[in-house]
């Protein structure tokens, strides 16, 4: 990532990711320490280390293998390969694409809960490492910036059903009818019937895109220029939440990795999806763990905007105290959903949670040629660790790193054991895993894994 920025520099514009990923393979190892720890260490006398301790370059340079390795799975791995596929052969690539992504974070995530073996952080400040941070944010922000504006005149033909939809019913909402109650999603009624051919979505997506539908002529363009501006919150939010719980450095690494996903970028400036809006609540909601109640309905707006992922975010914010403001909070949060359940409730449960569950198993799901007895067993395993996570936090506090590997475990696993899976969906868990892999970065139990002693920390 280093050796890009100074492609970047050398060159003087902007190019395609993939471009800066070859040049890295040319770089020396010599010049990759180097920019190991430059990024993650600072300068040679700029960190206030403790005295007689030393700098461990292995580590530097491990760390950065690991964003190198966010970096080729969800750039090289997936993207470039999902646009270079025999499309006309069928899907059975791209289900191969998806599901070797989704095994290749299982194992990265396994990697990470191992490694997080102590509650200590590295919270040193370093004026070197935070102006490269910074520097290295600004190029991956551009490259979602640039996502966005290449592809923002053609909105209206690579958004998907997702953003249509969504615009659909705010245009019906504003002429006074039930958008769960009318044609809004055809497709959604296959085979032929019109039970399930109203909006697939909860209330507060709607009211998220309504400002925009109502400014924006073109549909798709409001859905892509919301999300735009949505992303940029997550990435705060995101930022935030590092910030409290290490420093600021380490919230310019985690915002940096978000950016740094071609694949969650293209869904959200390029396709239109909506799922940044129920996690940007969810991770709002862990911003504010201590305020109980503001938290409660920060996770209830995230559940009436998509019902997962926010139900997931449950467990993951409990606290040993607390737990009436947080259960108030989510009621509150939750009154949204009211009007529309009391208009016409039957279409209101029949399109946002019946059409879901009566949906069958995918060719694209992980489990989808395994026995019935192990799609049972694995569903089970991830109701097991959903109540586990509950149980664990209810019982005992948590940092909030550790809530971000809770969380990336529950949605992941979840997405491994479901009967379908979509591409969008990999935010769910990409969000939580790019704290927990900053966590992971800075934590000094990654310096006793490979070898430094606990009397050099």
């Amino acid at each position: 990532m280093i050796s890009a920025c100074s492609a970047l520099q050398r060159s003087g514009r902007f190019k395609f990711p993939s471009d800066y990923a070859k040049a890295a393979h040319r770089r020396t190892g010599r010049l990759h320490f180097r920019c190991g720890a430059v990024l993650l260490g600072g300068l040679p006398n700029d960190s206030p280390n403790p005295p007689g301790s030393r700098v461990n370059r292995w580590w530097y340079a491990s760390a950065l293998a690991m964003v190198y390795c966010f970096y080729w799975v969800f750039h090289l791995l997936f993207t470039q390969w999902w646009f270079t596929l025999p499309h006309d052969q069928g899907p059975g690539p791209i289900i191969r694409a998806e599901r070797l992504t989704n095994g290749t974070m299982a194992a990265l995530l396994g990697v990470t809960m191992l490694a997080m073996r102590s509650r200590r952080v590295d919270r040193a400040a370093s004026r070197g490492r935070r102006a490269i941070l910074l520097a290295v944010l600004v190029v991956f922000l551009g490259f979602h910036v640039a996502n966005w504006t290449e592809h923002r005149r053609a909105a209206g033909v690579l958004v998907e059903d997702v953003g249509r939809t969504t615009i659909a019913a705010d245009h019906l909402l504003l002429q006074g009818k039930n958008p769960y109650a009318a044609p809004v999603d055809p497709q959604g009624g296959s085979p032929p019937s019109t039970r399930f051919d109203g909006y697939k979505y909860l209330p507060v997506t709607m009211g998220v895109y309504f400002p925009s539908a109502m400014l924006f002529s073109n549909g798709s363009q409001a859905i892509v220029a919301t999300n735009l501006v949505l992303s940029l919150m997550a990435a705060l939010a995101l930022g935030v939440c590092v910030r409290k719980e290490i420093s600021l450095d380490a919230a310019l690494l985690c915002a940096t990795l978000f950016f740094m996903s071609e694949v969650v970028s293209y869904e959200e400036v390029v396709f239109g999806s909506n799922d940044v809006v129920p996690m940007l609540l969810a991770t709002a909601a862990l911003c504010n763990l201590e305020r109980r109640f503001v938290c409660g309905v920060l996770v209830g707006l995230a559940i009436a905007a998509k019902p997962l992922p926010g139900v997931l975010w449950i467990p993951i914010l409990l606290t040993p105290r607390g737990t009436k403001g947080c259960a108030a909070g989510i009621g509150v949060g939750l009154l949204p959903c009211l009007p529309f359940l009391l208009w016409n409730p039957v279409a209101m449960i029949d399109n946002t949670l019946l059409f879901a569950s009566s949906r069958g198993w995918a060719p694209a799901a992980a489990l989808y040629h395994a026995p019935a007895a192990v799609r049972i067993a694995a569903q089970l395993a991830v109701i097991g660790v959903y109540l586990a996570v509950g149980l664990r936090n209810w019982s005992a506090p948590a940092s909030l790193i550790r809530r971000c590997c809770y969380a990336a475990v529950l949605s992941l696993g979840l997405e491994l054991a479901a009967p379908f899976v979509h591409q969008n969906y990999f935010i769910w868990w990409y969000m939580p895993l790019c704290a927990a892999v900053t966590g992971m970065i800075f934590n000094p139990a990654t310096y006793e894994w490979i070898g430094r002693s606990r009397s050099e920390l």
